[in-house]
């Protein structure tokens, strides 16, 4: 168990990162592949774990096989500032940071295009100027992506759904300590809910309309145990200050069932009451890997161009699942488990 324990630590490790609020899409390829360099590397005391590594590996593999050529992804990895002239350590395969730098080329002209035909130009975010002009290839590429916003364009989208996650924590600690008590009544009672104030909302889209980026939108679905069932929205967007703005647009109560058409048309009456354009407005749409919000995506996807990401956090979990079915794990799990209920059980062995 000690053992298995140290294999999962970088899972631990990865989930608290990418689940941090400072992180962003431009995480997940370094954070991949740390990780399977960790996996990848064989040591003495990999006796009775080995296999279990091998099939992490292989899923982390299987699970993350796009990541490198999703557009959202390598963009965000190459305009982080923290990752620059390092990328070629972050992409596995040569070619993956050749489409990667082409994507970048591509999203750069269309940008200036757009700009090009607007009259006129939103106000930029302040940033500190140059203080001597260069000639160099290098330093006219990133002075480019300065003048186009590119970095908030793509790093407000962050890796996880688990802003949408807390939100449900959040609304039953205010309402009940038990969340099979949150109720659609009790739910229109927070600020972001149901009701929404007509002044909270009015607050935020005043912010949406100043904003200078993109937005990110993630999306969670919920059932109680009462099987009453809600959908979350939470917004993400880079200010003119170069900080952070999250903040949750609806906490819906949902009537009819949870199908990928419904989830759909769910999120697309939350961009008509904000009063933003998911085509136009929205850079990406952050959720997890349930069967029927992968579909409300796709139709998203192929109806509006928004981009689908998969949260990092849920995908990495149901990795460890994997691995934890591993039988020589599986059987040691088991009998822990009836060991602790034992203990539990027994007030002589207590």
């Amino acid at each position: 168990m000690e053992k298995t324990a140290e294999v999962l630590a970088p899972f631990e490790e990865l989930t608290r990162d990418v689940s941090n609020p400072t992180a962003s899409a431009a995480d997940v390829i370094p954070a991949i592949t740390a990780l399977k360099r960790v996996l990848s590397r064989e040591k003495t005391t990999d006796q009775g774990v080995r296999t279990m590594k091998s099939t992490l590996l292989e899923a982390v593999e299987t699970r993350f096989a796009e990541v490198e050529e999703k557009p959202l992804y390598s963009i965000a990895t190459l305009v982080d500032p923290r990752y620059k002239d390092r990328q070629v350590q972050f992409f596995t395969k040569s070619g993956n940071l050749r489409l990667a730098t082409d994507n970048l080329i591509l999203e750069v002209a269309k940008i200036e295009r757009a700009a090009s035909e607007e009259p006129e130009a939103a106000e930029p975010m302040r940033k500190t100027p140059r203080q001597e002009a260069s000639s160099s290839l290098g330093s006219v590429l990133d002075e480019i992506l300065e003048e186009n916003q590119l970095e908030a364009r793509f790093l407000c989208a962050p890796c996880t759904s688990v802003d949408s996650e807390r939100l449900f924590s959040a609304v039953s600690n205010v309402l009940d300590e038990k969340r099979n008590r949150l109720s659609p009544d009790r739910a229109s009672n927070v600020p972001p809910g149901g009701g929404l104030p007509s002044s909270w909302r009015k607050h935020n889209n005043g912010n949406l309309k100043k904003r200078s980026s993109k937005i990110t939108l993630t999306t969670d679905a919920w059932t109680s145990i009462a099987t009453e069932a809600y959908l979350g929205v939470t917004c993400h967007y880079i200010n003119e200050n170069w900080e952070m703005v999250s903040f949750v647009l609806c906490t819906k109560p949902l009537e009819d069932r949870q199908t990928g058409d419904n989830i759909a048309l769910w999120i697309e009456e939350v961009a008509e009451k904000f009063d933003f354009s998911l085509h136009d407005d929205v850079q990406a749409i952050v959720h997890d890997n349930a069967a029927n919000v992968v579909k409300a995506l796709r139709i998203l996807e192929e109806k509006h161009g928004v981009a689908s990401l998969r949260c990092a956090g849920h995908t990495t979990q149901l990795i460890v699942n994997l691995a934890l079915k591993e039988l020589r794990i599986n059987k040691a799990l088991g009998a822990a488990r009836s060991l602790v209920t034992y203990f539990h059980s027994s007030e002589v062995a207590t």
